[in-house]
């Protein structure tokens, strides 16, 4: 999934670039590379909702 394009309704176009273990077993946190800066969401979480 590194390196992946993705895209978000306010940041537009960008790349993931971590993926790191949440506080829950199921959680993940996933860091994506905008053009502005970069930002970090909780995934699946992100996907699911958004």
């Amino acid at each position: 999934m590194i390196g992946e394009k993705v895209r978000h309704s306010i940041f537009g176009e960008g790349t993931i670039k971590e993926i790191k273990d949440g506080s829950k077993s199921y959680q993940k946190y996933i860091t994506v590379e905008f053009k502005v800066c970069d930002k970090k969401f909780i995934f699946p979480d992100i996907f699911e909702k958004y």
